[in-house]
Formats: structure tokens, sequence, C-alpha cells
């Protein structure tokens, strides 16, 4: 079951609730543990930092029936990017390549710090967000359905519909200024993505030709829609049992420094 139908279960009864959750961490913890020989000290991390893991890697947890990633990437606020480094490379006995992207005018960050870590056949990303919450820089991501993350007790997927169909939607920051054609370094990815049998495209008006202008009520994809994580477009909700959580699931929730911040945002580009 993806996301969309986990989120119906849980609002069955407790029953359902409980095994949401079951089935939610199960998967975190098969995805990421063969990254990690101590499992649970890296989860420990993710809450000290306020780390997200995001991108394909997200979407794999949240949509099984989507390919799994052979790269983990976990995105950071700016403070705390070089602390996770330090433990993977010290604890873990990651190496490191570090890097730096500089985006151009448009983009969300125009320098972002990133560290490439490998260690045998596994690999990481760490990328580092220009400000105190790391779900900024999944802003920055190219289509979509790549803003999806889970950390150790949430998760969220902006655009569920969406990902479910495999649609995705190019933000209009990697198109040209007429907004009707793909920059030419996101044009192999493109090609990738559907050889995958995803639709990828610039507007929503592709899948629904009949849309009409929306500024009375606003599609979730909509150019002038402001969105932010968590709001009623996304499928979002903790990680843990919502029901009766032990004390020790109480802890973790309330450290969660994740949501700290509300981070907005809107598409932007030409209107319905």
């Amino acid at each position: 079951l993806d996301i969309h139908a986990l989120a119906r279960v849980r609002a069955t009864c407790s029953d359902g609730d409980q095994y949401v959750s079951a089935t939610l961490c199960r998967r975190m913890r098969m995805l990421i543990s063969p990254y990690f020989t101590r499992y649970w000290d890296f989860v420990e991390e993710m809450q000290i930092t306020g780390a997200v893991i995001g991108g394909e890697a997200a979407l794999s947890v949240l949509h099984p029936q989507l390919q799994h990633p052979s790269t983990l990437t976990i995105f950071l606020p700016n403070r705390l990017f070089f602390h996770m480094l330090a433990y993977l490379c010290a604890v873990e006995g990651y190496s490191a390549v570090l890097a730096t992207r500089r985006g151009d005018r448009d983009a969300v960050q125009r320098r972002t710090c990133t560290a490439a870590l490998t260690r045998g056949t596994r690999g990481i990303e760490l990328i580092q967000s220009t400000t105190h919450s790391a779900l900024y820089a999944l802003l920055g991501q190219w289509n979509t359905a790549l803003p999806a993350y889970i950390t150790p007790t949430r998760f969220c997927d902006p655009y569920p519909l969406l990902t479910r169909a495999r649609r995705a939607l190019v933000d209009t920051r990697h198109t040209m200024c007429s907004g009707l054609a793909l920059k030419p370094h996101l044009r192999p990815l493109v090609a990738e993505w559907r050889k995958r049998g995803w639709s990828v495209a610039i507007h929503p008006t592709v899948w629904d030709p009949r849309r009409v202008r929306c500024e009375q009520n606003l599609h979730p994809d909509c150019a002038l829609a402001v969105r932010y994580f968590g709001d009623k477009h996304c499928v979002a909700g903790p990680l843990l049992p919502v029901q009766r959580p032990s004390m020790q699931l109480r802890r973790r929730a309330k450290e969660n420094s994740v949501e700290e911040y509300t981070v907005i945002w809107w598409r932007g580009g030409r209107l319905c």
C-alpha cells in the first residue's frame, strides 16, 4: 500500500493506526539499515540534527511501488551539516568528498554545500540547507515528487496524488524564461524519469486540458497555490502510533526539531 492508502487505513481504528505505524517503521528500517552499523545511533543523530531523508529514498518508503535509489539523500539544517558529516565519517567509517553547487539567480539556494560519502558499495549524499530548517533545501528539487520526506517521527508527501499516478511537474525555476522549455542540464534527468514510466510536464493542463482558471479554487499544483509542508493537500502525519504511544515514543516526538519552522512555497510559472 502507498501512503495515500495507508492514511485511509490509519483513520479506520486503533488497529489500523498500529498497522500503519509498524509498516512505515519497517519500511524505513529496511531502507536505511544497510547503510549503518549502528542503526539506532543514527536515528538519534537524525533527531539531534533535525535531518530529513528526502528525494527518491523517501519516495521508496511512501510509495513502495517506485524504484529504490542507489544513494541515500539526507537534508540537514545549515548549522548541523558538519555535525552529521563528522558523525558518519568517525562512527560509521564513511569517506567524504565535499562540493559546492552554485545555482543561477532563480535557484532556491544560490550556493549549496554537499557531501558525497562512500563506504564499500554504499553511498550517502548530504545536502546542506541555507537556513535553520532542512526542509528548505527540499524546495530546490527539480520536480514535485522529490520534496517528500521522512524522519524518525514523521512523514510528508506534498503531492501524493500526482506521485501516485507517476506524474511529476517540473519546478519552474528549471525552465527557460518562456516557461515552456527545460533548461539544458535538466533534459537528461527528464528523459531518465520518462524511461522509468513517469509522465513529466511543465504545466498540469497536460493531464487536465479542461481545467479552468482557478483563482477562486486553487488546485494544489497551481502556480498561485501557497503551500507549506503539512498543509491540507499533503499526506502527512506521525510515523509513530497516534493512539497510546509509549513514553519513549512520546519523548522522541517531543524532541522533533524539524517542525520548529513552517516552510512555505508556491510553484510559480504560467497560470491555469
